[in-house]
């Protein structure tokens, strides 16, 4: 890598694989591996177009088991590092509130960092709340005074950089898995993680 002025890279984690039963809207329409992987190439493409460093974890379709994403995280975490680059972890899923068999009525999009999280993951997950109110993408679901919820998900407790995880809507809530579907979803979908991700940026003076 050659150095620039933005000393960050964006480090994309799609979630689950095509292996991985469930893991769908109730139809069949949206499936999470699919999107999750179309998403990521999308919002990928946008951040280099801004001129921001990114990496995709997990290229492959099948799905990649936590420890190797995690080791996949740390090892190149760890040599950027020695570039002079941070990283940062995106996380991204679609949430569902039932066992996927039938619709439900939950929705929003929520951000969840490690219990134990550092100074920047807590900042990111606030960054991300606050664009979700920006963007309307709250949705009916209580959200912490935090505006981010806690969890001890292995990749977030076992990553060493920065980390989030966000649920992107509700798949089995058919009016959102049309949103999540549709074209103007996934571009106002990319909006809240781009602005999200530049807000983070210009906060620690990556750009």
């Amino acid at each position: 890598m050659d150095s620039k002025k933005n000393k960050l890279v964006v480090i994309l984690d799609n979630g689950h694989g095509c292996g991985v039963k469930g893991k769908q809207s109730p139809d069949g329409k949206l499936k999470e591996y699919k999107w999750t992987r179309d998403f990521v190439k999308l919002l990928n493409d946008r951040l280099q177009y801004d001129g921001i460093y990114t990496y995709i974890l997990v290229p492959e379709e099948e799905d990649i088991p936590l420890v190797e994403r995690v080791r996949r995280v740390n090892s190149f975490s760890k040599k950027v590092e020695e570039e002079g680059f941070d990283t940062l972890l995106i996380s991204i899923h679609n949430n569902a509130a039932g066992n996927g068999k039938e619709w439900k009525n939950a929705s929003g999009f929520t951000g969840w960092i490690y219990s134990k999280a550092g100074v920047k993951s807590k900042k990111i997950g606030s960054i991300y709340s606050q664009m979700a109110k920006t963007l309307k993408l709250e949705g009916n679901r209580y959200i912490p005074s935090t505006g981010y919820f806690t969890a001890n998900f292995y990749i977030l407790k076992n990553t060493s950089c920065p980390s989030i995880l966000i649920e992107n809507g509700f798949m089995d809530n058919k009016e959102e898995m049309n949103f999540l579907l549709s074209k103007n979803g996934i571009e106002k979908i990319l909006d809240y993680h781009e602005k999200s991700i530049l807000s983070y940026m210009k906060f620690y003076n990556y750009i």
